[in-house]
Parts: C-alpha cells; sequence; structure tokens
C-alpha cells in the first residue's frame, strides 16, 4: 500500500512534492494536504517528510503564521541539514519577528522543531534588548558627561560675563546653571564693592558721605531695573506663546495671521529710553577734586552727571538750596491766581528793576563759593 503524509497546509505539502517529487504516487491528488508516495519510497524520506509535516501542524496550530524569506536569508540557511526547508524557515522567522529578533538566521537550528525554535527567539529577543539597553545607558552616560562639561563651561563664561554686568549672561545663570536672583545680586554686588572701594579710598570727610549715599541710590536703582528687566522678559514669552496659539488656531481656521504690532511697538519703545545722565562726567568730577580753598558737597540734588538741579524747579518741591558760583536767576513770586509779580507790579513799579530775591536764594556777601 502506499504510504501518505498529512502536512499542515497545502503550501507545505507542495513543497514536500517539489522536494521529493521521484517518489511520488501517481495517484497522489495535489489538491490536498495529504502527499502519497510510492510503495518502495526510502524510509529516510518518509521520516523526513513526517518531520516537516508534524513542523507545518504545529506551527498551524499555534504559530504566528509564516513570512516571506529574502534571498540573503535563504543563502545563510544550509536546507540540508536537520528539519531545514522553506516553510520550516518562514515559521521559525515569523516567531523571531514576533518576538522582536532581527538577526533570527543566528539562532536558527535544524535539530529544532518549529515550535521549539519560539523559546530560542524569546532568549534571543532579552539578549538583544539587555545588549540594546546597555549601549544606550552607555551613549546616554557619555552624552551626559559631555553636556555636563559643555555646560559647566559655559557657566563659568558666563559667570564671568555676569560679574561685568552683562544681563544675558545672569538670566542664563539663573535659567540654566542653577543660579537664584540673591546669588546673581551677590555676584554683582562683590564686583561693584571691589570697583568702589579704590574710589572710597581717594575721598573723605563730606565727599565720602555723599558717595555712599549716591552709591546706595544707584545699587538700590539697578536692583530694581534688574527686576524690572526679568519682569519684562518673562511678560515677554508669555505674550509671544499666547500669539503663537492664537496664529496656529487662525491658521487651522484658514484666516490670515497678523504681526502683533502691539508688542513689537512695546519692545521698540524700550530701546528709544533717552539717555539723560552718564556716569563718566561724575568720575570726571570727582578726579578734577576740589580747588584749595573750596569747601565742596555734594547735595542729594546733585546730578549723576554732574550738573546742579534746577533751582525753580527745586523750590517748586518745597526745597531750599544755594546758587552756584556764577549762577543768574530770575525770581518770582506766586499768587493764587497765577499771575507773576512783576505783571501785577509793572504798572506800580515801572520804574524800579531791583528783583526782590528770596532769603533763601541769597548769597552772602563775600561768599561767591558753593556751599
Amino acid at each position: 500500500m502506499s504510504p501518505t503524509v498529512e502536512f499542515g497546509s497545502k503550501d507545505a505539502a507542495d513543497v514536500a512534492r517539489e522536494q521529493w517529487g521521484e517518489y511520488l504516487c501517481p495517484d497522489d491528488d495535489r489538491r490536498l494536504k495529504t502527499v502519497r508516495f510510492v510503495e518502495d519510497v526510502p524510509d529516510r524520506v518518509i521520516e523526513r517528510a513526517e518531520l516537516e509535516a508534524a513542523d507545518s501542524r504545529d506551527e498551524r496550530a499555534s504559530g504566528p503564521g509564516q513570512a516571506e524569506l529574502t534571498d540573503h536569508e535563504k543563502d545563510r540557511l544550509d536546507f540540508s541539514k536537520g528539519r531545514a526547508n522553506v516553510p520550516w524557515a518562514q515559521s521559525i522567522k515569523a516567531i523571531a519577528q514576533d518576538a522582536g529578533v532581527d538577526d533570527w538566521t543566528a539562532h536558527v537550528d535544524p535539530t529544532l522543531t518549529v515550535d521549539e525554535h519560539r523559546e530560542v527567539m524569546e532568549q534571543a529577543a532579552r539578549e538583544d534588548q539587555g545588549q540594546r539597553m546597555n549601549a544606550e545607558d552607555s551613549a546616554i552616560e557619555k552624552a551626559g558627561r559631555a553636556s555636563r562639561a559643555a555646560q559647566a563651561n559655559e557657566c563659568d563664561h558666563a559667570r564671568g560675563h555676569c560679574r561685568h554686568g552683562d544681563p544675558q549672561a545672569c538670566e542664563f545663570l539663573t535659567e540654566t546653571c542653577g543660579y537664584d536672583h540673591d546669588e546673581v545680586d551677590d555676584l554683582l554686588a562683590d564686583t561693584d564693592r571691589r570697583d568702589d572701594e579704590p574710589e572710597q579710598e581717594t575721598l573723605s570727610g563730606k565727599q565720602a558721605g555723599a558717595y555712599s549715599r549716591a552709591l546706595g541710590g544707584y545699587r538700590g536703582a539697578i536692583a530694581s531695573l534688574r527686576e524690572l528687566l526679568d519682569a519684562v522678559r518673562k511678560q515677554r514669552r508669555h505674550a509671544e506663546q499666547a500669539w503663537s496659539a492664537m496664529a496656529a488656531i487662525r491658521r487651522e481656521t484658514g484666516e490670515d495671521v497678523e504681526e502683533p504690532r502691539e508688542l513689537h511697538r512695546l519692545l521698540n519703545s524700550l530701546t528709544e529710553i533717552p539717555d539723560e545722565h552718564r556716569l563718566s562726567t561724575l568720575h570726571e568730577h570727582i578726579d578734577e577734586g576740589p580747588e584749595q580753598g573750596d569747601v565742596v558737597e555734594f547735595d542729594d540734588q546733585q546730578a549723576l552727571g554732574g550738573g546742579r538741579a534746577n533751582d525753580q524747579a527745586r523750590l517748586a518741591g518745597g526745597e531750599q538750596g544755594e546758587r552756584g558760583q556764577g549762577e543768574v536767576e530770575d525770581v518770582v513770586e506766586e499768587n493764587p491766581g497765577g499771575m507773576l509779580a512783576d505783571e501785577r507790579e509793572e504798572a506800580a513799579s515801572s520804574g524800579s528793576t531791583e528783583q526782590q530775591i528770596p532769603d533763601e536764594f541769597a548769597v552772602a556777601e563775600g561768599g561767591q563759593h558753593t556751599l
């Protein structure tokens, strides 16, 4: 009687028919999964066919299917050994893909069935994952060390610039290097103190006191400016982010996107702040020093530029003071009606040319120097 072997799929049966075509029985029906051999077929052929049939049935029962082999994969496999054949390899490739193994041909064992390769591929997947994680960890560690080294250099560089008053460098220290605002203020204050000590050594008496008061005002103003600049930068970022979100929505709905004109106008106005005071003239005034016999006093109305505040403005503000040497001043009186004194008295005292100077603006006789 002719021996038969039943395969798990017709494709597997057709592969067997092509492989052992010389031993097929003339009554073999190629429409069936069962292959019929001639009576005198060698035992080794039947044994091999039964092994492949068992593999195909296992794959059909529980496997993920089959995957097409590439020419490169076929070249790497030796189909002359053990159970190796095309359906067997296709089933193993499908298992490997399901397990996430890329180089699956390196783990193929021709003595194992398709189902036994399932555990092999799972183990290979765990090993590959461990190797990838180690490689990724190593790359991340290297990148982290490089990043930390670069950031340390950048922070040192920014610290030097911030020490010299660069606002962007100070902002970099707070946002990237982990500095808080107090540390930045201390850094700038240390620089101010080092810069100020040599100058204060040249001052004495009233000069030193006036300079100390001016320095305190300067530092207070600088601190306020820093806070305001931080607030401006923060609000600018908020405005730009909000405008970007609005623009994205308008683009999605097909509406025109306009420029944030008001934001640009406000930012441009920051560059138009007039430079009314120049510190260089203050240093020039201090470097010149008082002439012999002069007594110099810097009062609170002394401008940073070295100029004296207008006496009329000082009087309007309720302050008193004396005129500087060589200053000429027209003083008028106020009245509830808003008319100037010289306009009221013009008819009554048209012949008088002497102005009435308040006592607080009078210069003592022989006292031509500023006190």
